[in-house]
């Protein structure tokens, strides 16, 4: 009987582990500490609390575009399977790190000037990526782009 309980609670929790697993998620680094965000949403809850600097790291998994207004560097699992000339294998769909939806770039500025330091890299965006104004100095490495415009 104990053996039973044993297995089935070790059953339980694989499958637990697995989904968590499974579920997306971004870590924000800032000055104050880390936090952690869970599902498509975390991408965006992430970036409405972003300062210019901080660090977000996205696990595998597909996120909601949002717009990008501070300069923050954004880490996805992606760039491991950038080949040498660009590309990547497989579908949108089983590539780590997607965002999905357009997506806005518009860096705020400070005393009229434009932050600088945006860095982006490992990540798939799916659809339009808009870009207007203010992008000095940004850095886009090792990432796939449905398409991406200049305003």
């Amino acid at each position: 009987m104990k053996k039973l309980f044993m297995t089935l609670l070790l059953g339980v929790g694989t499958i637990v582990g697995a989904f968590a697993q499974s579920l997306p998620m971004v870590t924000l680094e800032t000055a104050n500490g880390t936090q952690l965000f869970k599902g498509t949403e975390a991408f965006k809850e992430a970036m409405a609390i972003a300062n210019h600097g901080d660090v977000l790291t996205l696990s595998d998994g597909t996120f909601q575009a949002c717009d990008i207004k501070k300069a923050v560097k954004i880490y996805g699992k992606g760039s491991a399977l950038i080949d040498k000339d660009g590309s990547a294998e497989g579908d949108f769909t089983k590539l780590p790190s997607r965002i999905e939806g357009d997506l806005v770039i518009d860096i705020d500025s400070v005393d009229g000037k434009p932050k600088t330091g945006l860095y982006i890299e490992g990540v798939y965006f799916k659809n339009n990526i808009h870009a207007i104004d203010n992008l000095t100095g940004a850095e886009f490495v090792k990432n796939r782009f449905g398409d991406f415009m200049f305003w």
